[in-house]
Order: structure tokens, then C-alpha cells, then sequence
């Protein structure tokens, strides 16, 4: 039996939250490439904002691919030619800068997903009730409980948790995580940047995504973590996947 041919809905948005006067954090959703992004900027260093606006921007570019290997290839090759310009950009820059950004890319193809990330930018699938975590931070903690240093639990709120160990234009040479997976009807897709689940517990989490539409989930998550300490930028971005059904006319 051939697959369903699946449609997409999504809506974001982005909030500098209670603390910082900057927002770093930047967003793309691509209805036309089928391409969806957060981009979290590294806070304390040199131009984290514009390191994560390149990023987006840059994915934007991006044509639609006809193919899932060829879609990664293209989301790939402009990760790695921000990082080149970011590395570019500190050597000509006084003093011992960084620029550089997380990123987490959800690029959807027919019926198949695949995430890209690089940092601690996160993408959710959230299916029949319960929701997967699809990446896998680069980061101290995250280390940390691989090794079984510290339980999960203890590292939300450890002192290294917002030390990353991966991000575009830090290193020279850029690694991009690739996790490809089947989509579903009826699943919905979050993309957040370290702001959301630093701040709200899995539990308010996955009560927000059982809103009925995107544009609703995505206020209400916003409109929680601000509600708290929101110490950190915090975007969201929330996709819908549908079966395409056509419609038959009898005559």
C-alpha cells in the first residue's frame, strides 16, 4: 500500500523573556522548502543575534528539494558556510570574540523527517500522548547523565547547564547531527530553543501541545515560560502533520 501523502500547519514565535534585553533566539518556518528552524545565539559573547539571524537567513535560501538525502545535503552545506563566514568574521574582530549559534532544523520530506542540529536546541515529537525527544543536546550535562555522572533530573538544574559543547562558528570544522524518522498523521512537531524546557517542567509541556491548533500551542508556551523566571530567550515553533485527502466528485 502506497503512503498517505501528508500535509503540513505550523506557527512560532519568539520572546527575549523577563531578564535579557536582547533577543538571540531566531526562527524560520518554511511552508515552501518544508524547512522549520530555531536558532538559539551563544548569550555572553560577541553577536550571538546576528549569528543566529545568518543562520535562518540562510535556510531560507534554500531551494525545495526532491529528495530527503538531498534536502540534508543542502541544509548541511549552508550550516557549514555560516560557520566558515562566523570563523571568518572573529578573525578580523579585536579581542578573543566568539560568534556562534545552536541550531535545530526540522526538514520534512514526503513522509519522513529529519532533524539536523548542532547545541542544545531541541525537537519533540509529540504521538499518541507521549512525547520523544528526536535530538540529543551537545552539552556538559548532557555528558554527564550519558555517563551516568548525574540523573536526567539533576540536570536541569545543575550549574553547567547551559554550557554547550557544539554550535555553529565555535570550531573550525562544523558537525551536524542528522536523525531521520517516519512521520505519522497526527503528529505534531515542537522545535524550541533551551529557554522552553529549561524553564517548564515535560509535564506543562506536553499539557500545552494538547491545545487544538499550532498558533494556540505556541502562545500557550510562550505565555507560561514568561509567566515564570524567564532568565533566557525562549522560541517555539510548533508543526502539524496532516493526510492529505482529495476530494471526489460524482457526477
Amino acid at each position: 500500500m502506497m503512503p498517505c501523502k501528508l500535509r503540513f500547519q505550523s506557527a512560532a514565535d519568539t520572546h527575549p523573556g523577563n531578564v535579557r534585553v536582547i533577543n538571540e533566539d531566531a526562527y524560520y518556518s518554511g511552508e515552501e522548502n518544508h524547512i522549520w528552524a530555531i536558532a538559539d545565539g551563544m548569550g555572553g559573547h560577541y553577536a550571538g543575534d546576528v549569528a543566529s539571524r545568518l543562520i535562518v537567513e540562510s535556510l531560507a535560501k534554500l531551494p525545495k528539494a526532491v529528495s530527503l538525502d538531498q534536502g540534508i545535503e543542502q541544509i548541511v552545506s549552508a550550516l557549514k558556510e555560516v560557520n566558515r563566514r562566523l570563523q571568518e568574521d572573529v578573525t578580523i574582530k579585536p579581542g578573543n570574540y566568539i560568534i556562534g549559534s545552536t541550531v535545530v532544523v526540522a526538514f520534512l520530506f514526503e513522509n519522513e523527517c529529519a532533524c539536523l542540529w548542532a547545541g542544545d536546541s531541541r525537537l519533540y515529537v509529540y504521538r499518541g500522548d507521549k512525547i520523544y525527544q528526536i535530538s540529543h543536546d551537545h552539552s556538559v550535562v548532557q555528558e554527564m547523565v550519558d555517563n551516568g555522572i548525574i540523573t536526567p533530573e539533576e540536570s536541569i538544574n545543575h550549574p553547567q547547564s547551559n554550557v554547550i559543547t557544539r554550535a555553529v562558528g565555535t570550531e573550525g570544522d562544523l558537525k551536524v547531527d542528522v536523525n531521520v524518522f517516519d512521520l505519522e498523521p497526527g503528529d505534531r512537531l515542537l522545535l524550541c530553543s533551551d529557554g522552553l524546557y529549561g524553564e517548564l517542567p515535560a509535564a506543562e509541556i506536553k499539557e500545552a501541545l494538547e491545545h487544538e491548533t499550532p498558533e494556540v500551542c505556541v502562545e500557550a508556551l510562550i505565555e507560561q515560560t514568561v509567566a515564570g523566571r524567564a532568565k533566557d530567550n525562549v522560541t517555539v515553533s510548533v508543526i502539524d502533520v496532516f493526510e492529505e485527502r482529495s476530494i471526489e466528485y460524482g457526477f
